[in-house]
């Protein structure tokens, strides 16, 4: 099958994933553009100013493996629901930041609900993609990586020069609803039918993997 020949539902799927991590990239990311602005506003030094960046990767740290698991253990479908849920819940309540702990209990809890979105995406397409459309599929998945800080760049120093920092963050805290929605009609866990396949789908890997090992084997018998 070529490898970029997905069904309607491989789509849906794929988009969903694709902007859940897009989302968590620029929920990531916005205070970086905004820290500026808000730190002029705050009267927080530079030093403050980054340790917010450093308070979100250690929430982020600490919880990716045991989002992983969480994963597991409860489905993906709630970890991806649950992290865009709380991720837009922590951004808009980042609006009304007036002293520097504040600020940083909310970018550390922002880290921690974002730490299970990458493996929950990625169980979802193991699930939803063969061995031979996987590659091209988390390949798709892994480019919106790249686009976390421009999409960020695209609106929130204008609105927070134009209508204030506190409106940017509110607006960044929107995006993930809007995801949320989509992902709701569309992350769900695949049929017993469709898992029963992708099962089928490996153990032709497997037993064609071995086929050829076998099969080199021999012809290094011989020689």
């Amino acid at each position: 099958m070529n490898r970029l020949s997905f069904s309607r539902t491989q789509i849906l799927i794929l988009v969903s994933v694709w902007l859940t991590f897009l989302i968590s990239f620029v929920m990531r990311l916005s205070w970086a553009s905004l820290m500026p602005i808000v730190n002029e506003a705050l009267s927080f030094t530079p030093q403050m100013g980054t340790a917010y960046l450093s308070a979100f990767y250690m929430g982020y740290a600490i919880m990716v493996l045991p989002g992983g698991i969480l994963a597991d253990r409860i489905g993906y479908r709630y970890t991806i629901l649950f992290s865009l849920f709380a991720m837009a819940i922590i951004t808009a309540l980042m609006s009304t930041i007036d002293n520097y702990t504040y600020g940083w209990v909310l970018r550390f809890l922002l880290g921690i609900v974002s730490g299970p979105v990458q493996a929950s995406c990625l169980s979802a397409i193991g699930d939803y993609f063969g061995p031979n459309q996987r590659g091209a599929a988390v390949g798709i998945f892994m480019s919106c990586t790249s686009l976390g800080l421009t999409t960020v760049n695209l609106y929130a120093p204008y609105v927070a020069t134009n209508y204030g920092w506190q409106n940017a963050f509110l607006l960044t805290a929107v995006l993930p609803i809007l995801v949320f929605i989509l992902s709701y009609f569309t992350v769900r866990k695949p049929s017993a039918e469709i898992l029963a396949q992708r099962e089928a789908e490996g153990e032709c890997c497997v037993c064609s993997y071995r086929g050829k090992n076998f099969f080199k084997g021999k012809l290094c018998y011989m020689f």
